[in-house]
Parts: structure tokens; sequence; C-alpha cells
């Protein structure tokens, strides 16, 4: 049985995150596993990563999607597979714009923890902020 909940998310002016329903996850998702292991990063306009949006992104195969919000009220799809650890300082995936089902064009993204570096679109810059299940996946943090 899913049950549904209410998540608080922080926005900042030029995004917002839009929860996808537990209906459209069993979808893309295929199946929810709260045990999965997680990595978290944080992206925003700001040059410094300063502020902008945390996304936790699980580490155990399938595919990922999520929509996004722009300023002027347009909704952007996403989804992301592949999303794996390199080492404990990065963290790797295929991102699918357009699609919340990991169908498209991917566009190989690598992110490095505690290092802001420009993201993609170019608007955007982005650093790891949780990489504890890389650095020490066995441990009851992660």
């Amino acid at each position: 049985i899913v049950k549904a909940f209410n998540i608080t998310m922080k926005t900042v002016p030029f995004l917002s995150l839009i929860i996808v329903t537990t209906a459209d996850l069993l979808i893309y998702v295929n199946a929810v596993d709260c045990s999965a292991k997680l990595v978290a990063v944080q992206t925003g306009p700001s040059t410094t990563c300063d502020g902008g949006n945390e996304h936790w992104w699980p580490l155990e195969g399938g595919c990922h999607g999520w929509e996004g919000l722009s300023p002027n009220g347009e909704i952007h799809l996403n989804s992301a597979s592949g999303m794996k650890c390199i080492d404990e300082d990065t963290f790797t995936f295929d991102q699918y714009a357009g699609s919340l089902d990991c169908t498209g064009t991917a566009v190989t993204k690598t992110i490095h923890f505690d290092t802001c570096e420009q993201d993609r679109p170019p608007v955007l810059y982005s650093k790891g902020i949780n990489f504890e299940c890389c650095k020490n996946p066995g441990s009851e943090s992660c």
C-alpha cells in the first residue's frame, strides 16, 4: 500500500520542484524503494553554489524522473539513469531532458563533492553536498 505524503522543499526564484504523483512515480520508477542509497547535490544560479535546490539521487539502478518549474511557469521534464559513484568524491549519471522515463538522448553529467562547477544548462551551477553513500556505503549514515 502506498500512502500520499507531503514534502516541503526550498525554492529559488528561477526554479521550483513539482512532485510527481504516486501513480506517475510508480510508472516511471517501476517501484518505490525507500531503502535506496542516496547522494545529495545542490544546484542553482549562483557561481558559488550558495542557495539553490537540493536534489537527492538514488544510487541503485532504474530511472529517476522529476519535473522542474521555471519562473515563467513552464514545466521541464527530466529523468536520469546510471546514477553511481565513481569514487568517494565523484557522482555521475545520464540525464534525459524532456522525458520522465529515461527516453531520448542522454547527456552524461559528473558532480564532485564540495566543488562548485558549471552545469548544463550553463546558467546552473552544481556541487555535491552529501556523498556519504559514496564515501562509506556500508555506514549507518548511508
